[in-house]
């Protein structure tokens, strides 16, 4: 499914929270929720993250987790409540007439004021590219919903999960070094993965302040620089077949021309070998005279 369909989910969330969460009652706990990461590559754990206001009681809690959207409702894509979890004391799904599930049931152990329910997630050899879900906390008696904080929004891939950073601090002055770190939530492939960086901000896009790919640059096969009119419009960097992590050193040329603070953006353009890690999906960069 297109991650732009992600601009719905804030208003199905707001559904499920009604009127209850306007209306606070003090003497209940208010529960958060969160699932990290949102981006991950199946055989990867993944963790919904619990926290309460106040200590669950003595009974426990139950917590329902509804499913707004699954591109995949039907089981059998990931084990729930797996080792690792904490303060879980079970869990259970409930599931329509046709066996899609349509909520969760986590129990919160008694006196717990966070909890982590962790699922591993299937590598099942089936080409399905991404799958996202969305679950969002119910309403219920027994807790009030954090308004901001109530929805586990997740995406499984059963292609590479790619993320990018910058480790050189900023600015950088012409004539030194930076680094565009990457990471990979499985080796590359057979051949390398090419991946794209997109130049989307320049405030100078014609080339010459920037030599990339030079020696010390680690687990990277190749690197262009596409250019078209005269301008930069992206980076394909191959990441070395079997890396995991890879480094693209690059030089600042020090031209010797005084022209203030440059500012540019590249962001991991979307690519059919690869998912992007929306939390590492691009590098901002500084470069100044002096």
């Amino acid at each position: 499914m297109p991650l732009s369909t992600r601009g719905l989910i804030p208003f199905l969330a707001a559904a499920c929270l009604a009127s209850g969460a306007a209306h606070a009652d003090p003497a209940l706990p208010q529960v958060q929720l969160g699932a990290t990461p949102a981006m991950l590559t199946e055989g990867d754990l993944l963790t919904f993250e619990f926290k309460l206001s106040k200590p669950a009681p003595a009974e426990g809690l139950d917590v329902r987790m509804t499913l707004l959207r699954d591109t995949d409702p039907l089981p059998g894509d990931a084990d729930y409540f797996v080792d690792g979890s904490v303060n879980i004391a079970g869990f259970r799904f409930v599931r329509n007439d046709d066996g899609t599930v349509s909520d969760a049931v986590v129990s919160i152990t008694p006196g717990a004021r966070s909890a982590k329910l962790v699922a591993k997630t299937l590598a099942d050899e089936v080409a399905e590219v991404e799958e996202h879900a969305v679950y969002a906390l119910a309403n219920n008696n027994a807790y009030d919903i954090d308004e901001r904080r109530n929805a586990a929004d997740f995406t499984i891939s059963d292609r590479p999960v790619v993320g990018v950073d910058l480790v050189t601090q900023m600015p950088v002055r012409e004539g030194r070094q930076m680094a565009f770190h990457f990471k990979l939530s499985r080796p590359a492939p057979t051949g390398g993965l090419p991946v794209r960086l997109a130049l989307v901000r320049d405030s100078d896009p014609q080339p010459g302040d920037i030599q990339y790919f030079v020696a010390g640059s680690r687990n990277i096969a190749d690197n262009q620089v596409v250019i078209e009119n005269g301008t930069i419009y992206h980076l394909l960097v191959t990441i070395a077949e079997g890396a995991t992590t890879a480094t693209l050193l690059s030089d600042v040329i020090a031209d010797g021309v005084a022209e203030g603070p440059e500012y540019a953006l590249f962001k991991i353009a979307a690519g059919q070998a690869y998912s992007i890690d929306p939390e590492h999906d691009g590098v901002r960069l500084k470069l100044v005279d002096r």
